[in-house]
């Protein structure tokens, strides 16, 4: 998954779109074929194949209301990052308090997955 992360950190660094193809054919194709299906359905944006009609029922203001609570900021705080950067991945990037880099013991896009279809039964 920190490979999936330092993925989309790369493409988010270039406006190339010819260069963001290229990275994600090259990550997709160091996977096996069970993380590379992961990872694309992942990189749409999806916890699951749209086919799938499955979803984890986690909306918006549940992420805020965690990304608040987790980094100890009041709405007016958090609203002004918002402002700042327009994205709450990157309000929780920036608000966050900082963890340990995440080793070999990091989860898998399959074994993430997982715990996703766990959560929605």
């Amino acid at each position: 998954m920190r490979q999936l992360a330092e993925l989309c950190e790369q493409i988010t660094a270039t406006t190339k779109k010819l260069e963001k193809i290229a990275l994600v054919a090259d990550y997709l194709k160091s996977r096996s074929s069970d993380e590379a299906a992961v990872s694309a359905v992942f990189l749409s944006g999806r916890p699951f194949a749209v086919w799938e009609e499955t979803t984890l029922n986690v909306g918006g203001a549940l992420l805020w209301q965690t990304v608040s609570e987790l980094a100890g900021k009041s709405e007016a705080e958090l609203t002004g990052s918002y402002r700042k950067f327009g994205d709450l991945g990157s309000v929780a990037g920036a608000v966050l308090p900082p963890k340990k880099e995440a080793g070999a013991d990091s989860p898998g896009t399959v074994e993430v997955q997982k715990t996703f279809r766990e959560e929605t039964q």
